[in-house]
């Protein structure tokens, strides 16, 4: 049904986008690393799940699922009329590159709306990749949202303008030359309430590469409250002779050894294992370069289990990435 909604609007401004999530963490570990963020927007939309939880405009619309097609299709066609009908409310201008596994965006946001855009109101301009007509066993349609990530945006008053660098990990698509990107601006319009979205645009590729990257460029940890070891782990910068760079952390329980350094410097991270809450979370390094044009992303996902029957068991292999 979602695939026949696509197609008949497929001329019209509308993104379809399929997320899977594993609703089964008590039982055990998920199947995979969900893009925390566009969660943390779903749940917003109303307490409890539906048969499909289908939401517009980052939640602004929702409706928890019909039993028959009819109704489906009569009350997701209403959504979408609904939404094409809503004036943008911030102009998006952005682009990516692929950098080994992972995707780099930099997004530049004029908010038009007439609310300042903060961490108050929990704003964000989240990057999303989609694969369209991919058939994924994890997705039940052919426009599965691969993986996501979300750059906080601090203080964006009506008129103002900002820059938001971010990094998507973990991209294993079937195939890298059908991917779009597609980047939003969204708040939440209250405390425990839902969302709203601003604007959505299609990022285009960067025509000029980077000239920077991080080897490696993203760590997973498993933790509990009586094991929380974490062994060292260091990311080295590379590049273009010469360049200099800067990081910076999006998360405060994640720390650096530097903020500053050149071209073959590493950055030791340090996880406060104290300040996890359970289940996932990702903490981003963002390294620019000397320009603030170009940048690299380190994720560093952790996940802190409930208090197992039984201790620990691990085993650390490298991992090996290939352009």
């Amino acid at each position: 049904m979602i695939n026949q909604l696509a197609e008949e609007y497929s001329n019209q401004s509308v993104v379809f986008l399929d997320y899977h999530y594993d609703l089964a963490l008590e039982d055990g570990l998920p199947n995979y690393f969900p893009p925390e963020a566009r969660w943390n927007v779903i749940q917003a939309s109303e307490e409890g799940l539906g048969l499909t939880w289908a939401v517009v405009d980052s939640g602004r619309l929702h409706h928890r699922g019909a039993e028959n097609f009819d109704d489906a299709v009569s009350a997701y066609t209403a959504m979408i009329e609904d939404a094409l009908l809503m004036p943008p409310r911030a102009e998006i201008h952005a682009t990516w590159w692929r950098d080994r596994n992972s995707i780099n965006v930099i997004a530049t946001v004029t908010n038009q709306s007439t609310v300042t855009l903060s961490s108050t109101n929990n704003a964000g301009v989240h990057a999303i990749v989609k694969e369209p007509y991919a058939e994924y066993p994890t997705h039940t349609t052919l426009h599965p949202g691969l993986n996501g990530a979300t750059a906080q945006i601090p203080d964006l008053a009506p008129g103002e303008t900002g820059t938001f660098h971010i990094t998507i990990p973990d991209i294993y698509p079937y195939n890298w030359e059908n991917l779009e990107l597609i980047v939003l601006v969204d708040h939440q319009t209250a405390t425990g309430e839902k969302y709203d979205q601003l604007q959505a645009v299609f990022a285009t590729p960067a025509t000029t590469p980077s000239t920077i990257s991080a080897l490696p460029n993203s760590f997973y940890f498993m933790i509990s409250e009586s094991d929380p070891f974490i062994p060292e782990f260091s990311s080295t910068i590379l590049g273009d002779t010469g360049v200099t760079w800067t990081a910076m952390v999006d998360k405060p329980w994640l720390t650096i050894d530097r903020s500053v350094g050149t071209t073959g410097d590493s950055i030791v991270p340090t996880v406060d294992t104290t300040a996890v809450s359970e289940g996932f979370q990702t903490a981003t390094i963002m390294v620019l370069d000397d320009a603030g044009v170009w940048h690299t992303g380190i994720s560093v996902t952790v996940f802190k289990l409930r208090e197992p029957a039984e201790t620990l068991s691990r085993l650390f292999l490298p991992i090996v990435g290939r352009p």
